[in-house]
């Protein structure tokens, strides 16, 4: 089922995070106060019960409810969404390279798509 993989997912993460936190201390700064992290719990949790586990959720289930093909050229589909809202919404440049690496992005989605289509056509349909 999903829940046991989002248990591993938080598990995970607090693990991660917990165990980063030395190696970043330098770039972080020094740890919040114990009444800092009380005061933002409510808007942490709230953001993680109703945003991060439904999303997470959803990306575990639905690719045996779509086909892997399909929910992997809408995950990569995210990652093209990020590279042109970062640039319209922070006024990075949108140049040559955002643009070959966006179609490389989408080329490698349709491409796994077509092969994974064509590798599980039955024997009869395929031209000799």
């Amino acid at each position: 089922g999903i829940f046991p993989l989002l248990f591993m997912v938080i598990i995970f993460g607090l693990f991660a995070t917990v165990a980063q936190y030395p190696l970043l201390a330098d770039a972080l700064g020094a740890m919040p106060s114990i009444q800092n992290v009380m005061s933002s719990l409510p808007l942490l949790l709230g953001i993680s019960l109703f945003f991060v586990l439904p999303t997470t959720a959803i990306i575990f289930w639905s690719p045996s409810k779509i086909g892997t093909g399909v929910f992997g050229i809408l995950i990569l589909s995210e990652l093209v969404v990020g590279v042109i809202s970062a640039a319209l919404l922070t006024d990075e440049p949108f140049g040559w390279p955002q643009i070959v690496g966006t179609a490389l992005i989408l080329a490698a989605g349709v491409l796994e798509v077509v092969a994974s289509n064509r590798s599980t056509l039955p024997k009869a349909l395929t031209p000799n």
